[in-house]
């Protein structure tokens, strides 16, 4: 018998933002301001279709409301429990926050470079790293696992929170974490088994029903702390 569990680590869905032709960094200071859009509706309808024949019991999200309304719509089909979780909120971006990229070139070009290279520990001026990030989401994904043994749990945050842990997960250093895809409602599955977390899918966006969620063998396996 396979006693494993799955959690879902899903980036919310789209928001006027990521249309706009000069988007701005978002933040954890931008806490109702930003709904998601038509096209990001859409998204979060989608994946309530895709979790609805999952057995998925409990959503964990950020309290930020692009993050709330993607896991209330997809909860409309789960019909499971939300909890609202401080540790998944939106990066501090800072000095930074509300900015477009083009004006943080343009203005700190060296601490973006420097960013860009080392976000663990170049982070964003005057907000947090993204080690600091991945101490505190860590955090929670572990406690997660410990706490839904053999469940399946749906965790609605932010970009660059999924940034901060999926490089532990995949086994490369934090420098790389700006070279993985984490899209608007793309899904990541992490396969926990025998107390050991697996990384078995990244950004799946569509045909979630291609995606892996039998147990194979990867190259990282994180264990998982208990409670």
């Amino acid at each position: 018998m396979d006693n494993s569990g799955i959690i879902y680590l899903v980036q919310h869905c789209a928001t006027s933002n990521d249309a706009a032709n000069y988007p701005v960094m978002l933040g954890q200071r931008y806490q109702n301001t930003i709904p998601l859009s038509t096209d990001g509706t859409e998204q979060a309808k989608a994946l309530a279709t895709y979790f609805a024949g999952k057995g998925v019991e409990t959503i964990y999200t950020s309290p930020l409301a692009r993050a709330v309304q993607t896991a209330m719509v997809i909860n409309k089909e789960v019909e499971g429990s939300v909890i609202f979780c401080e540790s998944l909120t939106d990066v501090d971006a800072g000095d930074w926050e509300g900015m477009t990229l083009d004006e943080i070139a343009r203005d700190e070009n060296s601490a973006l470079a420097a960013h860009v290279r080392d976000p663990a520990t170049y982070g964003y001026p005057g907000g947090e790293t993204l080690g600091d990030v991945a101490r505190r989401a860590f955090g929670i994904l572990e406690a997660v696992a410990a706490r839904h043994r053999n469940q399946r749990v749906v965790i609605i945050t932010h970009k660059d929170v999924n940034l901060a842990v999926l490089p532990h997960l995949m086994g490369v250093p934090m420098t790389r974490a700006r070279e993985i895809d984490q899209d608007p409602g793309g899904v990541n599955v992490i396969r926990v088994f025998r107390g050991v977390m697996e990384l078995q899918a990244v950004n799946f966006t569509r045909n979630f029903e291609l995606v892996e969620e039998e147990q194979c063998d990867v190259p990282s396996a994180i264990p998982v702390v208990s409670e």
